[in-house]
């Protein structure tokens, strides 16, 4: 399998670090009327990005700027009704259209062309009573064609907290499991912040109705990959170190060891301001 480098999880593994839980019995983004002092202004990474965030009047994200020594990009967040419906970055050929079902729970994220090309991958929620996602299913919608690609199965201990998701491609066989082995301390999050437009990798775990339903952060999450004969192909674990004042993130620090390939091992760190 691809392994995945550490660029990638600064857009994939800190994704809802912020300024606010949305509360339980509204379980999908209402704006965030926290006062605007209170919001996440900016991420400053020891790699030289700052991540800087703009919001709405009513204080709901309207943009993410990634700027760098050589390149910046924006991320728009597009509203109606207190939801957001769509999600693209600026620079890509692609956006993020989010449906909704009468309880307010994301059932489908559309991922596709900016131009309206009919084809797309489309991604459908189920959820168990407790509002916690049971499974995704992932689908590939060509000329006129819905096949399945793969299914994400679920699974929480006895307080509802996540700790195993079974990744399946389209025959059913398992090809990735990813086990949360341990949480930070509980932390305000927002997690629009922090998800990328796009199917980014450890798309299974980094999205928002997996993320809305966690007040705590993953602090370690082991990553192992099989092949079809059930034997382990690749294995990574990532570890988060949070610094909190109360329950607001002050800094980060991402690492990642590959057993097997330990010159591959890497860290990272960011300071959040607010």
């Amino acid at each position: 399998m691809k392994k995945t480098t550490l660029i990638s999880f600064i857009s994939g593994l800190v994704i809802f670090l912020s300024c606010q839980k949305q509360h339980p019995t509204q379980p999908y983004p209402q704006p965030d009327k926290t006062s605007q002092d209170k919001l996440l202004r900016s991420i400053n990474w020891e790699n030289g990005m700052i991540t800087n965030f703009e919001y709405h009047p009513d204080s709901s994200l309207q943009l993410r700027k990634d700027v760098t020594n050589s390149s910046n990009q924006s991320i728009h967040f597009i509203w109606k009704d207190g939801r957001m419906i769509e999600h693209f970055n600026e620079i890509d050929i692609a956006t993020n259209e989010y449906i909704y079902n009468p309880a307010n729970q994301i059932t489908k994220i559309i991922h596709r062309l900016k131009n309206n090309n009919p084809n797309r991958t489309e991604l459908e929620f189920d959820y168990l009573p407790s509002g916690h996602v049971d499974e995704l299913h992932y689908f590939e919608l060509y000329e006129g064609v819905k096949s399945l690609t793969g299914r994400s199965k679920y699974l929480y201990d006895a307080n509802q907290d996540l700790y195993q998701i079974e990744n399946f491609d389209q025959d059913g066989n398992l090809r990735l499991i990813y086990q949360i082995e341990s949480y930070s301390p509980p932390c305000k999050l927002l997690p629009w912040v922090f998800i990328y437009p796009g199917i980014q990798i450890n798309f299974s775990l980094y999205n928002y109705p997996v993320l809305q339903k966690m007040n705590r952060f993953p602090a370690y999450i082991r990553q192992t990959g099989y092949d079809l004969n059930g034997t382990i192909t690749s294995q990574f674990m990532l570890e988060n170190i949070l610094t909190l004042d109360s329950s607001t993130v002050k800094s980060l620090e991402i690492k990642t060891t590959y057993p097997d390939s330990p010159q591959s091992n890497s860290s990272i760190s960011a300071e959040f301001s607010y």
